[in-house]
């Protein structure tokens, strides 16, 4: 008979009655695991995405729950987003919408106290931390220094820069070997008429009710103080010629400032430049009782105070702190009664005559002082600040239907053939271990038997004496072959096993 290269295995049904439903229930249950850790694993596939809130895209909750997941498995189920880039220069927003904001340096620390100077912020929706105002610097526009439609609305136009430090934490091991946060400077802008510099783009009383004082203040100081300069400076300067640099710091070096020097009049180190004197080294109670030599304008301080603590403290509430060095004063309803407490007789006195003014009030901001026994108290608050910017991040996108099944199907047959195969081998070796025979087919098994006694005769033989080895060999395999049943053929063992 022709013997081909290619052999097959003589099988038996296993005697175990549990085998069967151990198979198909195993099986059954390990296909609904692997499908299910598959569609994790391969049925996914990453899109590319814009977002402004990274943080909320890469912990969008996925339906497979909130367990973490090896990344082998779900590399392309979760959600990623790069960092953004601000260079020096960028104009950036936070959350709260308040002022657009100048990046001006960037910089970290060394272990020495070495600043190193960055190129840019890296930056990933890191919350705000540590701000802190630095100072205000006020300047008095007139007709050359302003555009013409800037001009026909107020003579004397005012702009205002406020200037921050902040930082944020951000690991960088794996680009540098500096540790600690990153420091960055911010310089706020204002102007209240100037349309090209965008300012409070929301606005909700009840939510952001600090910021919506804030700027309620900035507006209508902002419009006194061009009123009253314009007004000072009539006889002295000629055509609208109005020019002013006026920069506010804290005067108090204390670490931590209190109530009663935010309410102080003297709370500003005060240094000015107009347009034939300037004043150094001065508190606004001091230039408000000057001669108007070196101590220019004493009509235009008090409204210097009230406008620099507005800027001041606005940025401050932009930037979500409620105390940095010093209190809030828009957060707290005792100090903002105190900062707004000329604030009902400025605006019933508005608008004055020859002010040079065609601006108008808001309708939907302040008319009147702030309350603090008003029911309800409205929520003055600083919520934690962040940048605002766009993010581009892989998001995870479900493949088609027809691709998800072939997909999640190939690998089911082969994690399944791979699990049958792992529990034959063992199965077997533990059934051959226990049946010895079991390797044997059925018609086989008795040859097997009287093999395996011929053999012991043999052995008995042989050992009961060495003389009549011969004989008794020849008689053992004669009576074996005359002992045959009918029907069976002689094999030897290696003939009898099974491929």
């Amino acid at each position: 008979m022709y013997e081909s290269f290619f052999s097959y295995p003589v099988g038996r049904q296993y005697p175990y009655r549990w085998f069967t439903p151990a198979v198909i229930g195993g099986g059954i249950a390990i296909a609904v695991l692997i499908s299910f850790v598959n569609v994790i694993a391969t049925g996914y596939e990453l899109a590319a995405t814009s977002s402004n809130n990274p943080n909320e895209t890469m912990a969008n909750p996925r339906w497979y729950g909130s367990i973490n997941w090896p990344s082998v498995f779900t590399g392309n189920a979760q959600a990623t987003c790069a960092a953004s880039t601000f260079n020096l220069n960028a104009e950036v927003f936070t959350n709260n919408s308040a002022f657009p904001y100048t990046l001006q340096r960037v910089w970290r620390t060394k272990d020495d106290g070495t600043d190193v100077n960055l190129g840019s912020l890296v930056y990933l929706n890191n919350p705000l931390s540590d701000c802190n105002v630095t100072s205000v610097n006020i300047q008095v526009l007139g007709r050359y220094s302003q555009n013409v439609g800037l001009s026909a609305i107020s003579r004397a136009g005012v702009l205002i820069n406020a200037y921050a430090r902040c930082s944020i934490d951000v690991d960088t091991s794996l680009t540098d070997d500096i540790s600690g946060p990153t420091y960055f400077d911010l310089m706020a802008t204002y102007d209240l008429v100037d349309a090209n510099v965008p300012r409070f783009l929301s606005r909700n009383e009840t939510t952001q009710a600090s910021l919506y004082w804030g700027e309620s203040l900035l507006q209508m100081y902002w419009l006194v103080l061009a009123r009253n300069y314009k007004l000072a400076a009539n006889g002295t300067v000629a055509n609208d010629l109005y020019q002013a640099t006026i920069t506010l710091t804290r005067n108090s070096t204390a670490a931590l400032g209190t109530a009663a020097e935010v309410e102080s009049l003297d709370f500003f180190h005060v240094t000015c430049f107009t347009e034939s004197s300037f004043c150094y080294n001065k508190t606004v109670p001091q230039l408000m009782q000057g001669d108007g030599g070196f101590d220019p304008y004493p009509s235009i301080w008090k409204s210097v105070d009230v406008l620099g603590k507005a800027m001041w403290f606005s940025v401050l509430t932009d930037l979500g702190r409620t105390q940095s060095a010093v209190p809030n004063m828009l957060v707290d309803p005792t100090l903002l009664a105190n900062l707004t407490s000329n604030y009902t007789s400025e605006i019933q006195a508005w608008p004055t005559s020859n002010d040079g003014i065609t601006q108008t009030l808001n309708p939907d901001l302040a008319q009147a002082s702030f309350d603090p026994n008003a029911t309800p108290v409205p929520d003055l608050n600083a919520t934690q600040s962040t940048l605002t910017t766009n993010y581009v991040c892989q998001v995870p996108r479900m493949k088609s239907a027809g691709t998800l099944f072939y997909t999640v199907l190939q690998a089911d047959l082969v994690y399944l053939q791979n699990a049958y195969t792992l529990f034959v081998f063992v199965v077997g070796y533990l059934l051959h271990r226990r049946h010895p025979d079991a390797n044997y087919c059925d018609g086989c098994r008795g040859v097997v038997v009287q093999g395996q006694q011929s053999n012991d005769q043999h052995i008995l033989s042989t050992s009961e004496g060495g003389a009549e080895l011969g004989d008794q060999d020849s008689s053992s395999s004669s009576t074996h072959n005359n002992s045959e049943p009918k029907g069976y053929v002689h094999l030897n063992q290696n003939e009898l096993r099974s491929p």
